[in-house]
């Protein structure tokens, strides 16, 4: 007889933090989370947080589940971040979300 195990999901990733960031808010911390639909995962799981454009925005700790980010610049910017876990299928998953610094 065999036993047949099945896999955890990562369930959808929701990222949290700020719609809108005032222009008086520029070069300060913001926090933006991360949460999986699925709930804790066992093993693993590496986190990559990621921004568009690149410039004009900081993370702070771009490898943990919850970060900072330091604007410097106004604009629209779209931050991603990537789930891994090897003992999940899929293997990873990632959630967005879209910022907007005002221009004055």
């Amino acid at each position: 007889l065999s036993v047949v195990a099945s896999k955890q999901t990562i369930g959808a990733i929701t990222l949290g933090g700020p719609s809108n960031v005032a222009f008086a808010d520029l070069n300060t911390g913001k926090n933006f989370t991360s949460t999986n639909g699925s709930g804790v995962l066992v093993g693993t799981t590496a986190y990559q947080w990621v921004v568009s454009p690149t410039t004009g925005a900081v993370i702070n700790s771009p490898k943990a589940q919850n970060t900072q980010v330091v604007f410097t610049q106004p604009g629209t910017y779209t931050f991603t971040c990537l789930w891994t876990n090897q003992d999940a299928d899929p293997t990873s998953k990632s959630g967005t979300k879209a910022t907007t610094v005002a221009a004055s």
